[in-house]
């Protein structure tokens, strides 16, 4: 009888949001007899989207499901076969899933191990000093900085909070205190803060 095992890997361990992600796909027929009608399916995390499929079969995606089909194919004993799916990082979070496979000759799908990314955000933050105020009859000084944030990602990202250590000098030169300031970010959408 046919007997088939699945694996599942994933090319990035990490990656931010907009990278290209490669899941490869092996189905292998360890049994005695050839496997008929072999089909391989594989449920995509909702934070990724498809992008194409490769493996010398035909592909079909529905988009109700979020799933990923192989058109079947038949395994001979010893016989295996290698599938590529490629996805987009759509949203930040692990992205986990695992694929699975059935034959004709047998009732249980084979499901294979789960393949595992953590997705990221793509932001850059400059902080630039501008010129000093000071006001020698108070004793004070006033220094304006400007922050800016830069969503890279290529997708739109929610409730950013910006958090700076600020540290405040008396006349000769040493901190006597440490401040923070915080400044929440509700929405950069499309690279521009909003």
């Amino acid at each position: 009888a046919p007997n088939l095992e699945i694996s599942k890997t994933v090319d990035k361990s990490t990656a931010d949001v907009g990278h290209i992600l490669t899941y490869t796909i092996t189905v292998q027929n360890t049994g005695n007899a050839k496997a008929t009608e072999v089909t391989v399916t594989d449920r995509l995390p909702q934070n990724v989207v498809y992008e194409s499929g490769l493996g010398n079969v035909g592909f079909s995606y529905d988009e109700d499901t979020h799933t990923v089909t192989a058109e079947k194919f038949d395994l001979e004993p010893d016989g295996t076969k290698t599938l590529t799916l490629k996805v987009k990082a759509g949203s930040a979070g692990k992205a986990e899933n695992t694929a699975t496979a059935t034959c004709k000759e047998t009732t249980e799908p084979e499901t294979s191990q789960p393949a595992e990314t953590d997705i990221n955000y793509k932001i850059t933050v400059e902080k630039k000093m501008g010129e000093t105020q000071v006001d020698e009859e108070n004793g004070t000084a006033v220094v304006p900085y400007t922050v800016t944030v830069m969503n890279t990602s290529g997708a739109d990202l929610y409730g950013l909070d910006i958090i700076d250590a600020l540290t405040t000098t008396v006349k000769s030169g040493t901190a006597d205190n440490v401040k923070t300031a915080a400044q929440h970010i509700p929405d950069i959408c499309g690279g521009v803060i909003r």
